[in-house]
């Protein structure tokens, strides 16, 4: 150990106990060696096991420098170029704006300028693979212009994973395991957490629960592991402190890793210079006295005390980590925590580069529990704020049976809603959470993991029934409007609604067909139209007509349950129609 890090241990406890962070493993690398390597506290706080250096923890995030150098390594064998647009590799690409379909390039995927905000509730806690997730990007909306800001998101990421492991003739998985993993000795990293717990010395992920009231606690409980697979090129890798020094030598040697060339310094500097300017919000002025900040490739790229300073943290339920490193003195390190979104892994980061710099002490912890106390008590501003805006007595306009039901809109999972006692919960980002009454037509949807709670708005059709839903997923753009979505009927009972039924219109009929597992209605003299089932009637079944707002045709049955008569429904009119008796 160098004498900068001489009293290194001391601080990090001091520091993990601030936090109340059950454990955390860190490398220190100079130039080609790791001068500092250790675990602290415990990987497990039932079992009381500890961490070492090989102890597996996710890296989230930190994951997409290894997608930009799977990139890179393409580049070097002339199999990619960075500035071709991506359709010429995947030619079915496509967004909502074919202006940026045409001309987005790998280059664009890698640093985040495509011009759409983050839309993570898009694909996280979904069962969406990888390739659907792609294609649900042609629904999603822009919130700024092409290359015009920076803003961070996730499915590019996943999208120019997928792009190197089609070129590569395999998977992304299979390409970085192959072209990374190995030829770098990280021999403990893998993709996902079931893989982690197989290879054991794992490290289990918790978070820090707020007490409800100033007077309760903060308690410590321990979380579900996030498996995603699919979102892999984005935030899936698990690794240990020994892999990821490893990982960083070739960072600090110019693409060289135990004296053998594993990227060309060119494609490394790639990933290594500023590809955009990055906005610095106030909490990040304050801690680096800076209004700037870049982003390469798969790296943030800042000034830091006259140096530059290279990192990629990542967050994902249960565990915070960060990979940095000063390539003018060719200092890294890494820092990996088993605690939900808690500034540890920062603190320690700018604190062990400043030591192996020699700079003066900043005070880094105290100053960043300052800075988070104030970011928390920003959040309990904005709820009691939400609380004095809300009209009471507002009641819902309908029972809570009639928002129950499965939502949908293109380019998003399912949004369900069910009732459990007097209470109604929601299914979003893979898993139930409470809707609590608000006002009028608005519930609270209450993400507690996530610390962020969304007003869900209810809309009524013209006939006053609860047809849609209006979420706020994305703060960048407008709410997602989500639908209804039909009913399943089996064939049987859409064979039964087949016919002809005649209109109170001299010469008009109502023609029901069905084809296949789907039925279809034409009136006389006009195109045929897909029916969509809506709901179930105590004598009958609803159905919309697709692609027509607000017109509706109710099959009811007669005494003996055969159906028997149609009533088409449209804004302001109903006509009653009467099976025709078959010849």
């Amino acid at each position: 150990m160098t004498d900068q890090l001489a009293t290194i241990g001391d601080y990090v406890e001091e520091a993990m106990a601030s936090w109340q962070v059950p454990g955390l493993a860190l490398a220190v690398i100079k130039g080609d060696e790791i001068v500092h390597i250790q675990g602290y506290g415990v990987r497990d706080t039932e079992t009381q096991a500890p961490v070492t250096p090989d102890t597996l923890f996710a890296i989230a995030s930190s994951t997409k420098a290894f997608t930009a150098m799977g990139a890179a390594l393409l580049v070097d064998e002339g199999v990619l170029e960075w500035d071709k647009p991506v359709r010429d590799y995947l030619p079915g690409f496509k967004l909502s704006d074919g202006y940026v379909s045409e001309k987005i390039t790998v280059r664009d995927l890698l640093c985040h300028r495509s011009g759409l905000p983050r839309h993570d509730l898009a694909w996280y806690g979904t069962d969406f693979d990888r390739e659907q997730l792609i294609k649900n990007m042609a629904h999603l909306a822009f919130s700024r212009g092409f290359r015009e800001v920076w803003q961070y998101q996730n499915l590019m990421y996943v999208t120019a994973g997928y792009l190197v492991g089609k070129l590569a003739g395999t998977t992304w998985e299979d390409f970085t395991q192959q072209r990374i993993f190995e030829p770098l000795q990280m021999h403990r990293s893998c993709f996902s957490p079931e893989v982690m717990q197989q290879r054991g010395d794992y490290a289990r992920p918790y978070r820090i629960k707020r007490g409800r009231t100033p007077d309760e606690a903060d308690t410590l409980e321990v979380m579900d592991f996030y498996s995603d697979q699919v979102m892999g090129p984005a935030g899936s890798i698990h690794s240990c402190a020994a892999d990821l020094a490893n990982w960083l030598i070739v960072h600090l040697n110019e693409g060289r890793f135990a004296g053998q060339p594993f990227v060309s310094p060119g494609n490394l500097a790639q990933m290594h210079q500023p590809q955009m300017v990055m906005p610095v919000d106030g909490f990040m002025a304050a801690l680096l006295n800076t209004t700037i900040s870049t982003y390469g490739l798969g790296w943030f790229v800042v000034p830091y005390r006259g140096y530059t300073l290279i990192h990629h943290g990542g967050n994902i339920d249960g565990f915070s980590t960060m990979v940095a490193f000063v390539p003018q003195e060719k200092i890294g390190v890494v820092v990996l925590t088993n605690i939900d979104s808690r500034p540890l892994r920062d603190v320690l980061a700018y604190e062990v580069v400043d030591r192996m710099l020699g700079l003066p002490d900043n005070r880094w912890n105290p100053r960043w529990h300052a800075l988070f106390a104030e970011s928390l008590a920003a959040i309990d501003r904005d709820r009691a704020v939400a609380a004095q805006e809300q009209v009471a007595g507002a009641a819902p306009s309908h029972p809570l049976e009639a928002y129950t039901g499965e939502y949908a809109a293109e380019g998003y999972a399912d949004f369900k809603v069910r009732l459990e006692g007097d209470a109604l919960w929601a299914w979003i980002a893979g898993d139930w959470f409470p809707l609590q009454h608000y006002h009028y037509d608005v519930f609270n949807l209450d993400l507690e993991r996530f610390e962020l709670r969304l007003p869900v708005r209810f809309l009524m059709n013209v006939q006053g029934e609860i047809d849609e839903v209006s979420l706020p997923l994305e703060p960048e753009v407008p709410p997602v409007l989500f639908k209804r979505k039909p009913l399943t009927i089996d064939v049987q009972t859409l064979s039964s609604l087949a016919g002809r039924y005649a209109l109170p219109i001299e010469g008009m009929e109502l023609a029901v067909t069905l084809k296949g597992n789907r039925l279809f209605m034409a009136p006389t003299g006009q195109s045929e139209r897909e029916l969509l089932p809506r709901r179930l009637l105590p004598a009958g079944i609803e159905f919309q007509v697709k692609g027509a707002t607000e017109v509706y045709l109710q099959f009811q049955r007669d005494d003996t349950g055969v159906f028997r008569q149609v009533l088409l429904k449209q804004v302001g009119q109903v006509f009653e129609a009467v099976r025709v008796a078959e010849a």
